[in-house]
């Protein structure tokens, strides 16, 4: 099985979760209500790309690397494709949702919803770009490393460690967006 293939573990777990765990006990322990909307960001960002990486799988036509927009097996990360994309929008949109429901603000709902889409686009360019790709029996890219050579992207470079970069990344955007506008 590849990492992105594989049943859920903790690390997958940590890696999307962790920093929207940090900001809401940061921001509770602190009395910063500021960072709930950061944690919301960050949260749309991991749901959007875990719901575009598990039905996008599914789909009927085949995924294109986000760049080069080459052709990609299903579940090898840097890849999208049509279903993926509209399940990321949803997914960020069930975020956006739960926020407005507690705190009916429509600007930072919005913002929520497209941080969220905009972070598993990150997720995605990251993970074509820097995320280790190994060399299959069949010349294909794999993300699974028992396949052989290195061929692109950098070995430490995994899939929760995309996963993980993607959802900081949205945080921090998040956080910077909020400070100048919100």
């Amino acid at each position: 099985d590849t990492e992105s293939n594989a049943p859920r573990n903790w690390k997958q777990a940590v890696s999307n979760m962790g920093v929207p765990v940090c900001l809401v006990v940061t921001g509770q322990l602190t009395n910063q209500n500021s960072l709930t909307f950061v944690a919301f960001a960050a949260l749309a960002c991991a749901t959007a790309d875990t719901w575009s990486s598990e039905i996008g799988v599914l789909s009927r036509t085949s995924p294109v690397f986000i760049v080069s927009r080459k052709s990609a097996q299903p579940g090898v990360s840097g890849g999208v494709s049509t279903l993926g994309t509209c399940c990321s929008i949803l997914g960020s949109l069930l975020i956006a949702f739960v926020y407005y429901c507690y705190y009916e603000q429509i600007a930072e709902t919005t913002c929520i919803l497209i941080l969220g889409f905009t972070g598993a686009l990150i997720d995605s360019l990251i993970g074509e770009l820097f995320q280790a790709k190994y060399l299959s029996a069949t010349s294909d890219y794999t993300d699974q490393q028992s396949a052989g050579k290195l061929v692109k992207g950098f070995r430490i470079v995994t899939n929760n460690v995309v996963n993980l970069m993607a959802v900081a990344i949205t945080a921090a955007i998040a956080y910077q967006l909020q400070n100048l506008l919100l």
